[in-house]
């Protein structure tokens, strides 16, 4: 499930594409436990507004997800640990129903960090919405 990488400052981060989140929280948290990164990052969750943070919550990490609009599928999730210093968060997810974006601004070791995670599907009409929101990103730091 997913990989891990370290970025230049030490802070791990973890991604993979879940095809359905709900039923991969059991590995997540065994991920978790066994590489213990400080940022995970999770495309295609597959959740509904139905679905309640409680109900896909890691201990120890704060939660921001972008859900797919008005049918399942897609979606994004970033979890990060609780004791980094979180300056900006924001979850979009695009009218068309077919990308959803999550963006955190971090500190780290006295650093801005911004992390985004994105899910474009294949019929995508929003490229231009998602290259405008990743322009928009820190164009001095680690993007």
């Amino acid at each position: 499930m997913g990989g891990k990488e370290m970025l230049s400052t030490d802070l791990e981060v973890y991604y993979t594409n879940a095809r359905s989140l709900l039923n991969k929280m059991d590995e997540l948290k065994s991920v978790v436990d066994k590489e213990k990164p400080d940022v995970i990052a999770v495309s295609e969750i597959w959740l509904t507004s139905e679905v309640l943070n409680g109900e896909i919550q890691l201990t120890g990490f704060i939660t921001s997800r972008a859900d797919r609009l008005n049918r399942r599928a897609g979606g994004v999730i970033l979890y990060t640990k609780s004791t980094l210093t979180i300056r900006l968060a924001e979850t979009v997810a695009h009218v068309s129903g077919t990308c959803e974006l999550v963006r955190c601004k971090l500190k780290c070791r006295r650093q801005d960090i911004e992390l985004v995670v994105v899910y474009r599907s294949p019929e995508c009409v929003a490229d231009d919405f998602i290259l405008s929101k990743l322009k928009s990103c820190n164009n001095n730091g680690p993007v």
